[in-house]
């Protein structure tokens, strides 16, 4: 079976505001006739830390490509529940906020590793709500400077954001299988 996911997503940095977003996938489901359901899912996910409002000193932007395995299930009528593999790469891209003296730009490689609880609610055999739990712990560990203005003539770089420690990530779509 193929199921189409679109929905909501929000990541949790430490020491960033919340990041909010839009994701998209493609899931292959291998049915067994046993209540078990492996599945393979690919797709990508946009987020920004400043969804709802502007940040203080700098705004993130998140752009990845998602692959997720889950290859433990159990599915009723009602109820799905999966336990998952799950990996990211893309780009995050922080920008210093316009009321700094200096707003610095920067851009790098972001790629994550970690597992997902996802909780499905069958609205019809072909439509479902899906709840995502998950961790990802980055690879690729950044520390985010900004420059800020001590006064007239100095700057000092003030840290903003570190992606080192494991990143909760909660998500909500609609499925409709194909």
């Amino acid at each position: 079976e193929t199921r189409i996911l679109a929905g909501l997503v929000s990541a949790l940095p430490v020491d960033v505001d919340a990041s909010w977003g839009l994701s998209a996938a493609l899931a292959f489901d291998a049915v067994t006739g046993t209540g078990w359901t492996p599945s393979l899912s690919v797709g990508g996910a946009a987020l920004r830390n400043d969804v709802f409002g502007s940040s203080a000193f700098a705004r993130f932007e998140l752009l990845a490509f998602l692959l997720q395995a889950c290859p433990a299930s159990v599915h009723s009528r009602a109820l799905g529940l999966r336990l998952c593999a799950a990996s990211q790469v893309g780009a995050i891209t922080s920008k210093g906020s316009s009321n700094l003296a200096d707003p610095q730009r920067s851009r790098n490689a972001w790629a994550t590793l970690g597992g997902a609880l996802e909780v499905d609610v069958h609205l019809s055999r072909s439509v479902t709500i899906l709840l995502q739990f998950a961790a990802h712990m980055p690879l690729t560990p950044q520390t985010y400077s900004v420059a800020h203005a001590v006064s007239s003539e100095s700057l000092e770089l003030q840290q903003v954001a570190r992606t080192s420690a494991p990143m909760p990530w909660f998500g909500l779509a609609l499925s409709y299988e194909l």
